[in-house]
């Protein structure tokens, strides 16, 4: 199961984000799990729902990365 960073990457780079402009993404941890603070691209934040449905791609994805 990919884990919310991943899944976040997989979405932006699947629409057209470039890992230049990926790099200086962070997710923030309040202590109650963590989240899309700001979003600096121009497509929509992704809803929660959307991530959750690309769990799948994303594990692909980050097993491909590391191989």
């Amino acid at each position: 199961m990919a884990d919310l960073y991943g899944k976040v990457k997989y979405y932006a780079i699947s629409n057209g984000v470039t890992e230049e402009q990926f790099k200086d993404f962070l997710l923030v941890d309040n202590g109650e799990g963590a989240f899309i603070d700001n979003w600096d691209f121009d497509i929509p934040k992704p809803t929660q729902a959307q991530l959750d449905a690309l769990d799948a791609q994303a594990d692909e994805y980050e097993t491909n990365l590391r191989t």
